[in-house]
């Protein structure tokens, strides 16, 4: 992100100690666990693996993706490759 001068997290701290925090529970950690270790299903009743908790983590993308479209499309508006006219 730095390269091409864009924050990544801006005002949204909360969304992305959640996404990419060290904390166990963070969608980056879980990830990383069930793709390197598997799923034990013990377990993730033990992480209130639970409708909401899915629905906080995909919103927490929504809104860390939007931000970072907002700056793309104000920095590179210029470029008609990324940002073609419609007609």
């Amino acid at each position: 992100m730095k390269l091409i001068s864009l924050d990544p997290i801006g005002p949204f701290n909360r969304e992305w100690e959640r996404t990419f925090g060290d904390n166990e529970k963070s969608t980056v950690n879980l990830r990383h666990t069930f793709v390197h270790k598997g799923i034990d299903w013990r377990k993730v009743v033990d992480l209130e693996f639970d409708m909401n908790f899915i629905k906080e983590r995909i919103k927490d993308a929504i809104v860390l993706v939007c931000y970072l479209e907002q700056q793309i499309s104000e920095k590179y508006r210029h470029i008609k490759e990324l940002y073609p006219e419609r007609g």
